[in-house]
């Protein structure tokens, strides 16, 4: 199961099925991240909710990015699954589309797969959720020594063990 998050701020996003998916940004402990409603993903992809919520439990990095977040919906609590972006964009290379047997089922899923890749990204950083600090810090590259030119074969520096017909 996933872990309980806050949400900071909600957005209705067009896909391009001509659904409205509701993007959240999600405080997960001092990191913030967008997501969407678990069921509302299925829906946007054209799957029954079932198949999308067993995908993701079934996976063990899917479901760690599975958080549940306690809404108020008629006056009444109540808890809702949501997948983070890394989540959301695992589940897309999960479908696999060339297996899918509908045409028009399948470039839904490739029109939404490409959505998600470009929008989920561009929704964290541009500025509507706070800046992230990177995970990792990369290591600073360090300049490789030149490497001496290696001889032609069929010339005096070429090994004597190797000949161009034997090598």
């Amino acid at each position: 199961m996933g872990s309980e998050a806050k949400i900071l701020r909600a957005k209705d996003v067009p896909t391009p099925a001509g659904v409205s998916l509701p993007v959240v940004w999600l405080d997960l402990g001092g990191r913030t991240d967008v997501a969407v409603p678990l069921v509302r993903l299925a829906e946007a992809v054209g799957y029954h909710r079932r198949k999308v919520h067993a995908l993701v439990e079934r996976d063990p990095v899917l479901s760690s990015y599975r958080v549940t977040v306690t809404v108020t919906r008629e006056g009444m609590p109540v808890k809702t699954a949501f997948l983070q972006r890394p989540g959301v964009l695992g589940v897309m290379v999960k479908m696999s589309a060339a297996r899918i047997q509908d045409p028009a089922k399948r470039e839904r899923v490739i029109a939404f797969q490409r959505w998600a890749f470009e929008t989920l990204d561009r929704l964290l950083f541009e500025g509507q959720a706070p800046a992230q600090p990177p995970l990792f810090h990369p290591a600073p590259a360090v300049p490789s020594p030149p490497r001496p030119p290696m001889p032609l074969r069929g010339t005096a520096s070429w090994p004597s063990a190797c000949s161009p017909e034997k090598c």
